[in-house]
């Protein structure tokens, strides 16, 4: 009676442990295709913006949000 109890426990533990991997194989699966669509669509981003005339230094500080006059309160 012992041993059937054991090999139970044993087969129970076994099926718990197989679902538990399986389901974190798939939740590991679906993050990399996730980071995978998201490391593509920004590849695909920085080509298009590539293309662009790039911007010099002294563009980028002029629009810069510190350089900005301050909205008139009134």
């Amino acid at each position: 009676m012992m041993f059937t109890a054991f090999l139970a426990s044993h087969y129970f533990l076994v099926g718990t442990v197989s679902f538990v991997d399986y389901s974190l194989s798939f939740v590991l699966a679906g993050m990399f295709y996730i980071y995978l669509l998201l490391s593509l669509r920004f590849v695909v981003l920085e080509l298009r913006v590539s293309r662009k005339q790039p911007l010099y230094l002294h563009e980028v500080v002029a629009r810069s949000a510190y350089n900005l006059p301050s909205p008139d309160p009134t």
